[in-house]
């Protein structure tokens, strides 16, 4: 369950909360603290269990604050977590759509092979490159990567 939240505006920048909801298995208080280092998962049997490294929250994070906003989590251990993410976007006054057309003529027939192991991703990769006429192919592994190559 993803919503969006306004939380202000301005006449230049807009105040935005992003939410996730996770009904999933949720964490014990003390998990949360770690669920943003580097390589660190709440719980070290995770990845056994349902894949993954822990990275792509800490790389997140770190995009976030860059941005000048934050991130964070709350849980409950069998009660699911709520992800956020606030930031404070400028507001573009008018959309120049030529530079949208530029690169969509720049995209269109180039040859891309995306590698991904999970096959929703992959599905979803595939598509949106297709969208934009891109040549895209994708595979599973590096190794089959180079065999396509």
């Amino acid at each position: 369950n993803v919503s969006c939240t306004l939380l202000d505006r301005s006449n230049d920048k807009v105040w935005l909360r992003l939410e996730v909801k996770d009904t999933g298995i949720g964490m014990t208080p003390e998990q949360p603290a770690k669920l943003f280092q580097a390589f660190t998962q709440a719980d070290p049997s995770t990845p056994r269990k349902y894949g993954g490294t822990g990275l792509g929250l800490t790389i997140s994070r770190r995009i976030v604050k860059l941005m000048q906003g934050d991130m964070g989590v709350s849980s409950s251990a069998n009660q699911g977590s709520n992800f956020f993410i606030e930031l404070v976007l400028p507001l573009q006054e008018s959309q120049d759509q030529s530079h949208h057309q530029l690169l969509m003529e720049q995209l269109r027939g180039v040859r891309i092979l995306a590698v991904d192991d999970n096959v929703s991703t992959r599905e979803m990769l595939k598509e949106t490159l297709r969208s934009y006429d891109m040549d895209a192919h994708t595979c599973h592994s590096a190794e089959q990567a180079l065999q396509l190559v």
